[in-house]
Parts: structure tokens; C-alpha cells; sequence
């Protein structure tokens, strides 16, 4: 929760610096034509999803039995946040930020999986910790590249139209109702290696979009050959 009203803080300021008038029609154009930002915005839409769980499909997993134990993961998510964000921020700025995203994509698989497959608190709350630090990479530095890859006088419609992929956020939460709901609370494993999956889905878009921004015209001509 701390990380999101950062992120919200963080973007409203950016937006603030950018353009002030900004159309949907310009959204939706960037969307389409800038490749880079098109397939972070795909990524984006997994991670969403991913975060969204922590609120709805993990509540309803251990809150109908383990109210306290989820309560005290919520503690973790945001202790980690406090605790990691700063450091792990500055390593990650080593390399490129869709290599982080990358990273940031893998932890929270691997946490949510964690989710499914643990009972012993210790493995569960190391499981919070690297999803809460899939949680800063994703969306923190995700906003740093949106800077990075906007053009200054469209920065304002380039953030607005990251909007977009928080509709992961409901639908990855749906999703997650309609797996307890199908397979039931004993099926942990079962769901969240599911929804673990999705999450990683998010990775080939990342990979493509770093593809792209790193060596623009050798993408573009494999995509010209291919097209012949």
C-alpha cells in the first residue's frame, strides 16, 4: 500500500512536469505507435495483476481461515517496502530498467507460487519479501523508464497512457476469485502456480521491449525481412 501512493505521488508529480492537456486520442496513439512503450505496457498489465492478488486472491486464500497469519504477511509487504526500496533501487540502476523489470517480473512469481505451495511462516514470509521486491522493481523503476522513454513535451499523455495496464488489476483478480471459487482453498499449489504463470507472462513482453529500445533498427529490419 505504501509502494502504490508512492507510485501515485511519483507519477502525478511526473505528469505535472509534462504536458497539461492531454486527449485520449493522444494516449491511445502512443500506445500504437511507440513499440518500446507498447510492449512495456503489456508486461505491465501481468505485474498489475500480479500486485492485485496481495489485496483479493490472497486475502480470500488465508483470510477464511488464517486472518492472523495474513495480517501479519501485510505487516512483512510493508516493512520490505520501507526497508528495501532505497537499496534495492539503487543496485537494480546497474543495469537497464527493463532488465529490473525483468527481475521484478520473476520475484513476484516466485513469491506468489510461495503463497501456494508453503505452510511454515518462515518460507511464507520470505515469500512476501521477494514478492514485495518483484512489487518495487516493477512499478518503481517501471516509472523511471516511462521517463526514460517519453519525449518531454508528451510526457504527461506517455504516463497517463500506462494507465491502461491497470486493467490487469481487475482482471488478474477476477481470475484469481474464479480459481478458488472453481478448484477450491485446498488447491493452493494448483492456483497460484496458475497465476504464477501469468505473471511470467509478463517477461517475453519485457524481453521484446528491451530488444527493441537497445538495437532499434536491427529489430526493425527482422521484422522487415520476416514481413517479406
Amino acid at each position: 500500500m505504501l509502494l502504490v501512493i508512492f507510485m501515485f505521488s511519483y507519477r502525478l508529480l511526473r505528469q505535472s512536469k509534462g504536458t497539461s492537456n492531454v486527449t485520449v486520442n493522444q494516449m491511445v496513439r502512443i500506445v500504437f505507435t511507440d513499440k518500446v512503450f507498447l510492449y512495456l505496457l503489456l508486461g505491465n498489465f501481468f505485474v498489475a495483476g500480479a500486485y492485485s492478488h496481495l489485496d483479493t486472491t490472497l486475502s480470500q486464500y488465508f483470510g477464511h481461515d488464517r486472518v492472523a497469519l495474513y495480517s501479519s504477511l501485510f505487516v512483512v509487504n510493508s516493512l520490505s517496502v520501507l526497508a528495501l526500496q532505497y537499496p534495492l533501487t539503487k543496485f537494480m540502476k546497474r543495469f537497464t530498467s527493463l532488465t529490473a523489470l525483468k527481475v521484478g517480473c520473476l520475484l513476484f512469481g516466485i513469491g506468489l507460487f510461495g503463497f501456494g505451495i508453503f505452510e511454515n511462516i518462515i518460507l511464507l514470509y520470505l515469500s512476501m519479501v521477494l514478492f514485495t521486491m518483484g512489487e518495487i522493481l516493477c512499478f518503481v523503476l517501471g516509472d523511471v523508464l516511462i521517463g526514460e522513454i517519453a519525449p518531454e513535451r508528451l510526457r504527461g499523455a506517455y504516463y497517463g497512457a500506462s494507465g491502461f495496464a491497470f486493467l490487469g488489476q481487475s482482471i488478474c483478480a477476477w481470475t484469481g476469485g474464479l480459481l478458488l471459487q472453481g478448484l477450491g482453498f485446498e488447491q493452493g499449489p494448483v492456483i497460484f502456480g496458475i497465476l504464477t504463470l501469468l505473471t511470467f507472462t509478463a517477461f517475453p513482453f519485457f524481453h521484446r521491449g528491451q530488444q527493441l529500445r537497445e538495437n532499434p533498427a536491427g529489430s526493425q529490419s527482422t521484422e522487415t525481412s520476416k514481413s517479406c
